[in-house]
């Protein structure tokens, strides 16, 4: 069974060696790694190229630079493979990585492995794993799938194998148009199309943890696209039955989460009402009324968001920029 390894590269030089490296070691030998540089200003594309002079099994694809949406689209159009699986050139994985997927494989539609997250500096932040086993969608694989959403191991195409038939038959691709989440939006309409997970306890990804701060632009939308990655989330549960009690636990707690950063790390800015106001008026406020201990917060804070008290917070905030600037 050939498999379709997608690696979308743009000015990453520094990282092309240790990431390729990997891959030419992996155990499992029926693999082919389609290379797309993504309009790379630097010495990335000679540098995959090299790569691809070495081993015939490197295949390096160009274009101009569209974005890594675009890149792993292009990668997966002109991937041979049964299956595909993804890797970021920053990151790097075992030699085992694509074997462990495919022994669990089986056949399955999509097989999930875990994931260690390293900082920048090299330091091991965490690992988030799964319990080897099938995840049926239903009322039985909810507190599987309540699992693996609570360790984002469903957000990224990294640690997992994708069967490429599904891919084709649906026509599915990462769309281009969010500014983060991408990802979590093609994973979950190429789940739309199955019943079950194959989830696998082995960590050979090894993901890193980029630090940086969003443009203010990419705040003032931050809680938008988070909402709308959390309808996604939540609308894919409760149509597979999966949205009982540990879901919500879950969920509810990512909703609280994004509404007090929505509400409290946006910058005061001139639409600063209409932007709380657009915050407050999700219908799902209402629910949180019977989820307030999810959250550890002041209770004013709890009373203004569950009332939706637009006046009282932007009283506040006002009154906040006024004792700074004095």
């Amino acid at each position: 069974m050939m498999v379709s390894i997608i690696i979308p590269v743009y000015n990453a030089e520094a990282f092309i060696a240790r990431c390729l490296k990997c891959v030419s070691e992996q155990s499992y030998e029926y693999w082919e790694c389609v290379i797309v540089n993504d309009g790379s200003t630097d010495g990335s594309l000679c540098l995959c190229e090299q790569w691809a002079q070495k081993d015939t099994r490197f295949i390096v694809i160009s274009q101009k630079n569209a974005g890594v949406s675009s890149a792993r689209n292009v990668g997966m159009t002109h991937a041979k493979g049964d299956y595909v699986c993804f890797i970021d050139i920053d990151d790097w994985v075992d030699v085992d990585y694509v074997e462990n997927l495919v022994s669990a494989s089986n056949g399955a539609n999509l097989v999930v492995g875990g994931i260690e997250v390293v900082t920048t500096d090299g330091k091991k932040d965490n690992k988030r794993v799964p319990k080897s086993g099938v995840c049926r969608f239903g009322e039985d694989g909810e507190r599987f799938f309540a699992m693996m959403n609570e360790n984002t191991l469903l957000y990224g195409p990294w640690n997992k194998l994708y069967l490429k038939r599904i891919i084709v038959e649906y026509g599915l691709s990462f769309p281009k148009d969010c500014a983060y989440g991408e990802d979590l939006l093609f994973n979950y309409a190429y789940m739309s199309h199955f019943k079950s997970i194959i989830m696998v306890d082995c960590i050979s990804y090894h993901y890193i943890k980029m630090e940086g701060s969003l443009s203010e632009r990419a705040r003032l939308d931050a809680f938008a696209n988070d909402y709308k990655l959390w309808r996604v989330r939540t609308e894919f549960m409760k149509d597979k039955g999966m949205f009982g009690p540990v879901s919500q636990k879950v969920m509810y707690t990512y909703l609280w989460g994004q509404i007090y950063n929505g509400v409290f790390d946006t910058p005061l800015h001139d639409n600063k009402w209409s932007y709380l106001g657009s915050v407050l008026s999700i219908e799902e406020i209402d629910d949180l009324k019977h989820h307030e201990e999810l959250i550890s917060c002041s209770e004013w804070i709890k009373w203004a968001i569950l009332n939706r008290n637009v006046l009282f917070l932007y009283i506040y905030f006002k009154m906040r920029q006024w004792i700074s600037r004095s």
